[in-house]
């Protein structure tokens, strides 16, 4: 799972095919548009969201810049500060809305979807969720018999 700090305009790259991010690290990720499940202008969220690894990279920007939260792929995320006076800011946002239609929320993204943005289980994971249950209480199950079987067949032989 990527978790992205990502810092100013320069550092966004939206085209019409994908988007680019240059993040704080040193990484660069290339995003397709049909990945992103959700993004927006939620505010920075100090108080209520911390995330480790990122929070700490983008705190100092708060007064200057505003936070672009972008959840893709499977619980891939980035929190990229836009500067609030760029001259890119528009046309970044601009790109997003066109881009994603109903999963681009503007400057409308509360804390609650974005906790659900960026915390939602992915698809291929919550499908093998019941195999996975059924399999576990099979080895409990045989655990069980296995723990009242054996003592009765030492007893008897």
């Amino acid at each position: 799972m990527n978790m992205d700090a990502v810092i100013g305009c320069d550092a966004v790259v939206a085209s019409g095919g994908w988007l680019r991010l240059h993040t704080a690290g040193g990484a660069v990720r290339t995003i397709p548009w049909s990945t992103i499940k959700i993004a927006g202008m939620g505010g920075n969220h100090a108080e209520d969201v911390e995330i480790q690894g990122v929070t700490e990279k983008v705190a100092r920007f708060f007064a200057t810049h505003d936070s672009l939260w972008i959840a893709y792929a499977k619980g891939d995320f980035a929190q990229v500060m836009i500067e609030q006076s760029s001259p890119k800011r528009d046309a970044i946002l601009a790109t997003f809305a066109q881009q994603l239609d109903t999963r681009w929320k503007g400057d409308q993204l509360d804390q609650e979807e974005l906790m659900d943005g960026l915390f939602q289980m992915p698809a291929s994971v919550s499908k093998g969720r019941p195999r996975m249950m059924l399999l576990m209480i099979a080895v409990a199950v045989l655990i069980v018999l296995l723990a009242v079987v054996v003592p009765l067949v030492l007893r008897h032989s």
